[in-house]
Protein backbone atom coordinates (compact mmCIF):
# COMPACT_ATOMS: atom_id res chain seq x y z
CA UNK A 1 0.00 0.00 0.00
CA UNK A 2 1.40 3.32 -1.13
CA UNK A 3 0.86 6.41 0.67
CA UNK A 4 0.77 9.78 -0.36
CA UNK A 5 3.61 12.10 0.02
CA UNK A 6 2.16 14.19 3.11
CA UNK A 7 0.95 11.52 5.01
CA UNK A 8 4.07 9.49 4.29
CA UNK A 9 6.06 12.78 6.10
CA UNK A 10 4.06 12.33 9.02
CA UNK A 11 4.39 8.59 9.18
CA UNK A 12 8.51 8.90 8.92
CA UNK A 13 8.04 11.77 11.79
CA UNK A 14 6.38 9.00 14.03
CA UNK A 15 8.44 6.14 13.52
CA UNK A 16 11.53 7.83 13.60
CA UNK A 17 10.97 9.88 17.33
CA UNK A 18 10.38 6.66 18.08
CA UNK A 19 13.50 5.25 17.07
CA UNK A 20 15.23 8.10 18.33
CA UNK A 21 14.36 7.34 21.58
CA UNK A 22 15.04 3.82 21.60
CA UNK A 23 18.69 4.80 20.35
CA UNK A 24 18.48 6.96 23.65
CA UNK A 25 18.09 4.08 25.95
CA UNK A 26 20.42 1.82 24.37
CA UNK A 27 22.76 1.25 26.77
CA UNK A 28 24.06 -2.40 25.95
CA UNK A 29 24.51 -4.44 22.71
CA UNK A 30 21.62 -6.74 23.39
CA UNK A 31 18.93 -3.64 24.06
CA UNK A 32 16.33 -3.13 21.87
CA UNK A 33 17.15 -1.78 18.45
CA UNK A 34 13.22 -1.64 17.23
CA UNK A 35 9.96 -1.56 18.39
CA UNK A 36 8.93 -4.71 18.05
CA UNK A 37 11.63 -5.56 20.72
CA UNK A 38 11.32 -2.97 22.69
CA UNK A 39 7.64 -4.22 23.42
CA UNK A 40 8.49 -7.73 23.16
CA UNK A 41 6.62 -8.65 20.07
CA UNK A 42 7.25 -10.46 16.98
CA UNK A 43 7.20 -9.14 13.40
CA UNK A 44 7.28 -12.14 12.00
CA UNK A 45 4.13 -14.29 13.38
CA UNK A 46 1.06 -13.46 13.54
CA UNK A 47 -1.00 -11.08 13.91
CA UNK A 48 1.16 -9.15 12.71
CA UNK A 49 2.62 -11.08 9.72
CA UNK A 50 1.50 -11.05 7.08
CA UNK A 51 1.25 -7.38 6.74
CA UNK A 52 -1.99 -7.10 4.37
CA UNK A 53 -3.90 -9.38 6.97
CA UNK A 54 -4.00 -6.19 9.33
CA UNK A 55 -4.59 -3.48 6.90
CA UNK A 56 -8.58 -2.43 7.46
CA UNK A 57 -11.10 -3.39 10.39
CA UNK A 58 -12.24 -5.91 7.98
CA UNK A 59 -9.00 -7.91 7.82
CA UNK A 60 -9.24 -10.95 9.86
CA UNK A 61 -5.85 -9.68 12.17
CA UNK A 62 -6.49 -6.01 12.33
CA UNK A 63 -8.10 -6.11 15.95
CA UNK A 64 -5.57 -8.83 16.76
CA UNK A 65 -2.79 -6.09 16.32
CA UNK A 66 -4.64 -3.33 18.51
CA UNK A 67 -5.41 -6.09 21.27
CA UNK A 68 -1.73 -7.57 20.93
CA UNK A 69 -0.09 -3.96 21.09
CA UNK A 70 -2.07 -2.88 23.62
CA UNK A 71 -1.62 -5.85 25.69
CA UNK A 72 2.08 -5.33 25.46
CA UNK A 73 2.20 -1.90 26.07
CA UNK A 74 -0.08 -1.95 29.39
CA UNK A 75 2.21 -4.83 30.89
CA UNK A 76 5.28 -3.27 29.96
CA UNK A 77 4.31 0.25 31.63
CA UNK A 78 3.19 -1.30 34.82
CA UNK A 79 6.22 -3.15 35.21
CA UNK A 80 8.35 0.23 34.74
CA UNK A 81 5.71 1.52 37.12
CA UNK A 82 6.69 -1.34 39.47
CA UNK A 83 9.97 -0.47 39.13
CA UNK A 84 11.19 -4.02 37.62
CA UNK A 85 12.77 -2.73 34.92
CA UNK A 86 16.22 -1.70 35.65
CA UNK A 87 16.84 1.58 35.67
CA UNK A 88 18.29 4.20 33.24
CA UNK A 89 21.16 6.09 34.24
CA UNK A 90 21.01 8.58 31.13
CA UNK A 91 17.62 9.73 32.82
CA UNK A 92 15.47 9.09 29.26
CA UNK A 93 11.55 8.38 29.79
CA UNK A 94 11.28 4.72 29.36
CA UNK A 95 7.66 5.06 29.27
CA UNK A 96 7.55 7.56 27.14
CA UNK A 97 9.47 5.24 24.49
CA UNK A 98 6.91 2.62 25.63
CA UNK A 99 4.07 5.17 24.29
CA UNK A 100 5.96 6.09 21.27
CA UNK A 101 6.46 2.53 20.13
CA UNK A 102 3.23 1.61 21.07
CA UNK A 103 1.94 4.29 19.06
CA UNK A 104 3.64 3.03 16.06
CA UNK A 105 2.13 -0.30 15.84
CA UNK A 106 -1.32 1.07 17.24
CA UNK A 107 -1.81 3.28 13.82
CA UNK A 108 -2.80 2.14 10.43
CA UNK A 109 -0.27 4.46 8.44
CA UNK A 110 3.40 3.93 10.67
CA UNK A 111 2.19 0.27 11.52
CA UNK A 112 1.82 -0.87 7.38
CA UNK A 113 4.80 1.64 6.45
CA UNK A 114 7.08 0.72 9.66
CA UNK A 115 6.43 -3.47 8.36
CA UNK A 116 6.54 -2.84 4.67
CA UNK A 117 9.54 -0.35 4.72
CA UNK A 118 11.41 0.81 7.69
CA UNK A 119 11.89 -2.73 9.62
CA UNK A 120 12.93 -4.52 6.43
CA UNK A 121 15.54 -1.98 5.57
CA UNK A 122 16.94 -1.92 9.15
CA UNK A 123 17.12 -5.41 9.25
CA UNK A 124 19.36 -5.37 5.87
CA UNK A 125 21.52 -3.27 7.25
CA UNK A 126 22.17 -5.49 10.06
CA UNK A 127 21.77 -8.59 8.43
CA UNK A 128 24.71 -11.58 9.30
CA UNK A 129 26.35 -9.06 11.89
CA UNK A 130 26.96 -10.61 15.56
CA UNK A 131 24.46 -8.46 17.60
CA UNK A 132 27.18 -7.07 19.78
CA UNK A 133 28.67 -5.26 16.62
CA UNK A 134 25.06 -3.97 15.40
CA UNK A 135 24.48 -0.36 17.32
CA UNK A 136 26.83 1.59 14.86
CA UNK A 137 24.80 0.33 11.88
CA UNK A 138 21.75 1.41 13.53
CA UNK A 139 22.89 4.43 13.87
CA UNK A 140 24.22 4.95 10.60
CA UNK A 141 21.16 3.88 9.34
CA UNK A 142 19.29 6.13 11.70
CA UNK A 143 21.36 9.33 10.44
CA UNK A 144 19.99 8.17 7.16
CA UNK A 145 16.75 7.47 7.26
CA UNK A 146 15.56 9.88 9.75
CA UNK A 147 17.78 12.87 9.81
CA UNK A 148 15.69 15.10 7.68
CA UNK A 149 13.11 14.46 9.87
CA UNK A 150 14.77 14.71 13.32
CA UNK A 151 15.69 17.45 12.13
CA UNK A 152 11.61 19.17 11.46
CA UNK A 153 11.31 17.66 14.94
CA UNK A 154 13.72 19.40 16.72
CA UNK A 155 15.64 15.96 17.13
CA UNK A 156 19.65 16.49 16.86
CA UNK A 157 22.64 13.50 17.15
CA UNK A 158 25.00 14.07 19.64
CA UNK A 159 28.54 12.66 20.14
CA UNK A 160 28.10 9.81 17.35
CA UNK A 161 25.07 8.46 19.26
CA UNK A 162 21.81 9.03 21.06
CA UNK A 163 19.36 11.90 20.47
CA UNK A 164 18.25 14.88 22.01
CA UNK A 165 15.03 16.35 21.57
CA UNK A 166 12.99 19.62 21.87
CA UNK A 167 10.12 17.22 23.81
CA UNK A 168 12.84 15.87 26.60
CA UNK A 169 12.67 19.85 27.80
CA UNK A 170 8.78 20.30 27.41
CA UNK A 171 6.37 17.49 29.39
CA UNK A 172 6.28 14.38 28.47
CA UNK A 173 2.49 14.55 28.64
CA UNK A 174 2.52 16.91 25.80
CA UNK A 175 4.80 15.68 23.56
CA UNK A 176 2.65 12.49 23.54
CA UNK A 177 -0.96 14.94 23.31
CA UNK A 178 1.12 16.22 20.50
CA UNK A 179 1.74 12.28 19.19
CA UNK A 180 -1.50 11.33 19.43
CA UNK A 181 -3.04 14.18 17.51
CA UNK A 182 -0.64 13.86 14.12
CA UNK A 183 -1.89 9.86 14.54
CA UNK A 184 -5.75 10.40 14.81
CA UNK A 185 -4.93 12.80 11.49
CA UNK A 186 -2.54 10.51 10.01
CA UNK A 187 -5.55 7.54 10.46
CA UNK A 188 -8.13 9.86 9.34
CA UNK A 189 -6.40 10.36 6.11
CA UNK A 190 -5.92 7.05 5.55
CA UNK A 191 -9.26 6.10 6.23
CA UNK A 192 -10.96 8.78 3.53
CA UNK A 193 -8.28 8.06 1.32
CA UNK A 194 -9.32 4.19 1.19
CA UNK A 195 -12.92 5.01 1.23
CA UNK A 196 -12.03 6.76 -2.18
Amino acid sequence: MALPAAVLVLVRQVICSAHGHLEMLAEYPNDAINVFELLRLDPRKAPFYPPNKSYWRVDDQYQEVHDKVTQHHMEMLNRAKAGLRRPNPREVDYEKTLTMSASVLEQDGPRLYYLEVFLPMLEKEIEGKPRECVWSLVHAFHLRECGETWEITGMRCDRGRGTERESDRIGGNEYIDFIVAVLTGIENLVRSLAET
